[in-house]
């Protein structure tokens, strides 16, 4: 991945790592926090890269998908205008950070000033613990299989995505006081391309779909050799 995007440099924490050629920044080095701490100038526009994320892609050799400016702000824009957002909000962080579902709960956090909940890696696979912790969130987003699991209350919304959810995963979720929202949408559509939201267990389908596209997407089904938007 380093000899496919070239860094200029590679950021490291308390880890001892060395890449021919690349520089490395060791975040945990007190030396970086020391100058001039005003605002930098504002140099970038909407087209410019925000940061690349790889996927498995489908060889199985890691594909660097290139994410712009203006995609995470329109993913910001989503949160606040359809999901209402706010400061006061309390995020669930989820997602390891090479997964991109991991952009939705940063950028909801840190783009909006709502807060972030970070948990120890070793802790997300407790069942138990998980459930417990996500007391304190309003927002989470999990994988259905794994929500599931989780004996959850007091979130306002509660996300899954990355697989196909079910009519009893929706249920749960409602029926313990949150809205449900299934995202969907590959890595080069920046998290999330269509959702499908319900927050009343009458209106819960049999099989639950992708819904419709958020502001400034749009899908194409193709079948066989033709294709309806």
């Amino acid at each position: 991945m380093l000899s496919d995007c070239k860094p200029k440099a590679l950021l490291i924490y308390k880890t001892d790592i060395k890449v021919n050629g690349v520089p490395i920044i060791d975040l945990n080095d007190s030396k970086l926090f020391k100058g001039e701490c005003k605002n930098l100038e504002k140099v970038n526009t909407s087209n410019d890269l925000l940061y690349v994320i790889y996927t498995s892609g489908t060889t199985g050799k890691p594909k660097g998908v290139m994410i712009e400016h203006k995609s995470v702000n329109n993913l910001r824009e989503y949160f606040i205008n359809s999901l209402k957002v706010r400061p006061s909000d309390r995020i669930l962080q989820f997602s390891n950070i090479s997964f991109d579902a991991s952009v939705w709960d940063i950028t909801m956090s840190l783009l909006i000033g709502a807060t972030l909940h970070v948990i120890n890696q070793d802790k997300m696979v407790d069942a138990d613990f998980m459930s417990e912790y996500a007391k304190d969130t309003t927002i989470m987003l999990l994988p259905p299989q794994f929500y599931q699991q989780l004996k959850t209350a007091g979130q306002r919304l509660v996300v899954t995505g990355g697989a196909e959810s079910s009519k009893d995963i929706v249920i749960k979720a409602i029926g313990e006081g949150a809205a449900y929202l299934n995202a969907y949408g590959p890595t080069e559509a920046t998290v999330i391309a269509t959702h499908w939201l319900c927050n009343e267990i009458d209106n819960v389908p049999e099989r639950i779909p992708i819904g419709k596209p958020i502001d400034n997407k749009k899908y194409t089904f193709v079948i066989k050799t033709s294709y309806v938007e």
